[in-house]
């Protein structure tokens, strides 16, 4: 494939992403103004707070194009802490909606010794910095009304940042770090008393991954499945006054 073409595949694939975070967008605000009574939100109760946890990649690349070394060789290099934050709406006993963002660093690779002659000078490889965002929009579900189960799906976007997805050789940028998924949840919460709810969980995000640089080499790819299992702690209000 000559470099122009290559370019030119990159550009629709970029265009084709754009697309879909455009409609991902469009259909978070609309669908919930449609299907929900106009009276619900002044009735509604809103649970906001922090989230822990980790983000737990649970499948593997597929075979890479060129063996940079800047990336990940394998998915688990990217495991790490998750900490963000989760806000709820709750349209009554059973349903509603939630907004959940989490990020996580990790620090992989580097510790090669190199020497470069002349002088002689030698030293070691730095480490790789990588930051995994998640944003997840979904709609709640109680099975028994009041019950502590809550069961969650929707859509939401995996973003890859951070050293080790700049651009190679600070030159070639890399495509594709932000893919747009489909989210699951399942939690059981735990009120302590009037204002508090305790929460226990895991989120799972599938999404097909196609990091590209600029001419179309791949590095990363395949259907991934990410796992964030949490726990929040979130305070409630009922936004009627009441």
């Amino acid at each position: 494939m000559t470099v122009s073409g290559a370019a030119g595949t990159s550009l629709r694939r970029e265009s084709g992403a754009m697309l879909m975070l455009r409609l991902l967008s469009f259909l978070l605000v609309a669908l919930p103004t449609i299907a929900i009574p106009p009276g619900a939100f002044g009735q509604a109760t809103l649970e906001l707070g922090p989230l822990v946890g980790s983000y737990v990649p649970a499948r593997n690349f597929g075979p890479s194009d060129d063996g940079y070394t800047g990336l990940p060789i394998a998915t688990s290099d990217l495991s790490a802490m998750a900490v963000g934050l989760d806000a709820r709406v709750w349209l009554g006993w059973r349903a509603g909606l939630e907004l959940q963002a989490t990020e996580a660093k990790s620090n992989f690779g580097g510790g090669i010794g190199i020497c470069i002659p002349p002088p002689g000078s030698c030293g070691v490889t730095p480490r790789n910095h990588a930051t995994i965002t998640t944003v997840a929009a979904q709609m709640m579900y109680r099975p028994a009304a009041g019950g502590p189960l809550r069961l969650s799906a929707g859509a939401g976007i995996v973003s890859r940042g951070g050293t080790a997805y700049g651009p190679i050789f600070n030159v070639v940028p890399f495509r594709g770090t932000t893919t747009v998924a489909g989210a699951v949840g399942a939690d059981m919460d735990l009120p302590l008393g009037h204002r508090l709810v305790a929460s226990v969980g895991i989120t799972a995000l599938a999404y097909a991954l196609d990091v590209r640089d600029s001419l179309g080499q791949r590095y990363e790819h395949g259907t991934q499945i990410d796992l964030l299992p949490h726990v929040n702690l979130a305070w409630r209000w009922r936004m009627g006054g009441a």
